[in-house]
C-alpha cells in the first residue's frame, strides 16, 4: 500500500493533528499548499522510507510541518526517535503524529546533508 500525501495550509494541519477538524474539511476546505504535509495511509516502516524523497521535495518547496497518520507501532517508534509525538489516537485505533517545524527542519535537514554527501541530489533548503 502506497502512502497518500495531502498538502495544505499549517493551520489547518495542526487544528487536524488536533482533532479540531475533520477529514472531510481538512481535504475539501483548505488550499493545497506546500506548509506541512499529511501522509494519511503508512502500514508499515518501509512505506515510512518510500515517502522520504516526497517528503524532502515537500520540505524544499516550504513545508515543515509533517503529520503522520498510522496504527503500526514501528512508524510510532520511528517517529518518536526523531522527535515527533502523537496528538490523538483515533476511533479506528489509528494515532495522528506530529513534527513541529523544528523536528521537521531538524531531521530531513540531516538526511539531505547525507544525500549531498553520498552524492545524491542536494535538497537542502
Amino acid at each position: 500500500m502506497n502512502a497518500l500525501l495531502i498538502t495544505g495550509p499549517r493551520i489547518a494541519a495542526l487544528a487536524w493533528a488536533r482533532g479540531d477538524i475533520g477529514d472531510r474539511e481538512f481535504v475539501f476546505d483548505f488550499p493545497r499548499v506546500p506548509e506541512a504535509m499529511l501522509f494519511a495511509t503508512l502500514p508499515d516502516l518501509a512505506s515510512f522510507r518510500r515517502v522520504l524523497p516526497l517528503m524532502l521535495a515537500n520540505w524544499q518547496a516550504g513545508a515543515d510541518i509533517v503529520i503522520l497518520r498510522t496504527s503500526t507501532r514501528e512508524v510510532i517508534r520511528h517517529a518518536a526517535k526523531w522527535g515527533a509525538a502523537w496528538t490523538v489516537r483515533e476511533i479506528d485505533g489509528k494515532f495522528r503524529i506530529l513534527a513541529r517545524p523544528e523536528v521537521v527542519n531538524r531531521y530531513l535537514g540531516r538526511i539531505a546533508q547525507k544525500s549531498a554527501a553520498a552524492g545524491g541530489v542536494t535538497t537542502a533548503r
